[in-house]
């Protein structure tokens, strides 16, 4: 299922409406972001720890970075394959919550569902990408785009804190059940009223492959920020609840704290590109981010929590649009593209699995942030050797977008 096209920048053969991808990363970004508040209510009798917890959030990143590297020739069809088993998915676990002896169908589930909102969340990227020839201005763009993940992302901690305190579980998860069937019937029916055949990143062969040695480089920035992202996010709400005294509908607000903030992020990014170089910005924001995790640490209450996860937040924002942007600048195939973003998913499934490991070890969740701290440093060094030669234009103004 590897797609082996490559994408040529500037080309534009039929592609889904903007209106309709951004409106599928909102709702990508609300149910990869919908598992972290709802760790602490899993039922009880699941008996689980941190580490249990964590083979849980491991399971669903795991299944991102699979549905990342699994991309048809026809991105429309990867993009409709996806909301199939995301949709799917959301039932079963569903029906899992349900049961005391769900845990281990609960772990396939987040599973399958990490393989189609992978799917989902690369084809919605390279569609997007395609419509834009300037580095710069794709920059821009894909950070408006990410911009609607992060207000799904946003609003999945309100929604599951309003669920959790009324209806509970069930009822939550078969809402986002029926959100993406709308999804998958929306692009189905945008899909079969345009012309058939192999659009891909773009069916060009006159592009170039990245080196392997520049598509390491690539993967392993997606790797780390990966493992930042999720070890800090999944894990907000647990620690939330545990280090203060908020309960686990508070506990989910503070989750929306980070996301609020890299959602402010991603829609300023466009705006302070104007004035930065793309490489100020992200190794900026990754110091911004390591210290605010530091200082999380430190947080014994509910507004010096939330303070720190939005601060944080606004550090990450920029950095998964602007590396993407440039990455396509390098004219990627586009099983390159895939290979370089599935790392988000495959960083992100290890290192959540590594957060909760060393918190059931240590008997310390305030110890295990270590991890992220540990990452947010490692990225900071790699990117300022490995960045100094990663293709930049010079600052300009942005063109007005399309």
């Amino acid at each position: 299922m590897a797609c082996n096209v490559v994408w040529m920048p500037g080309t534009r053969p039929h592609t889904p409406s903007l209106l309709l991808l951004r409106f599928g990363f909102l709702f990508s970004g609300a149910v990869t972001s919908l598992l972290g508040p709802m760790l602490p209510a899993f039922p009880h009798g699941w008996g689980l720890h941190d580490s249990g917890s964590g083979l849980l959030l491991g399971a669903q990143f795991l299944g991102l970075c699979t549905g990342s590297l699994a991309l048809y020739s026809d991105l429309r069809k990867t993009l409709l394959l996806g909301y199939s088993l995301a949709t799917a998915a959301l039932l079963t676990l569903a029906l899992c919550v349900l049961s005391i002896r769900g845990y281990l169908p609960g772990v396939a589930a987040l599973f399958v569902l990490g393989i189609g909102l992978g799917q989902v969340s690369t084809s919605i990227n390279l569609l997007a990408a395609k419509r834009y020839e300037s580095p710069r201005e794709r920059s821009a763009q894909l950070s408006l785009l990410n911009l609607m993940w992060s207000l799904g992302a946003i609003a999945a901690p309100a929604i599951a804190g309003a669920y959790l305190k009324y209806s509970g579980q069930f009822l939550l998860l078969l809402t986002f059940t029926a959100v993406g069937l709308i999804q998958l019937v929306g692009n189905g029916r945008t899909t079969t009223s345009r012309e058939s055949g192999a659009t891909g990143p773009a069916a060009q062969t006159s592009a170039t492959t990245i080196s392997p040695a520049m598509l390491c480089f690539y993967c392993l920035c997606f790797l780390l920020y990966g493992g930042v992202e999720s070890s800090l996010g999944g894990w907000l709400s647990t620690y939330a609840m545990r280090y203060t005294s908020l309960h686990i509908a508070g506990a989910a607000y503070c989750s929306m704290a980070l996301w609020a903030a890299i959602a402010a992020g991603r829609a300023g990014t466009p705006l302070v590109l104007r004035f930065l170089s793309e490489r100020t910005i992200r190794l900026s924001g990754i110091a911004l981010a390591t210290a605010a995790v530091i200082a999380l640490r430190l947080a014994h209450t509910a507004l010096q929590v939330a303070s720190c996860a939005a601060v944080a937040g606004l550090g990450i924002a920029p950095f998964v649009p602007i590396t993407f942007s440039i990455l396509i600048s390098s004219r990627p195939s586009a099983r390159q593209a895939g290979a370089a973003t599935a790392n988000i998913g495959l960083g992100a499934a290890l290192f959540s699995l590594l957060t909760g490991a060393l918190s059931s070890y240590a008997g310390s969740l305030q110890l295990a942030l270590l991890m992220p701290i540990a990452l947010g440093i490692t990225l900071f060094g790699f990117c300022t050797r490995g960045m100094r030669n990663a293709p930049e234009e010079p600052r300009s103004s942005l063109p007005a977008p399309r």
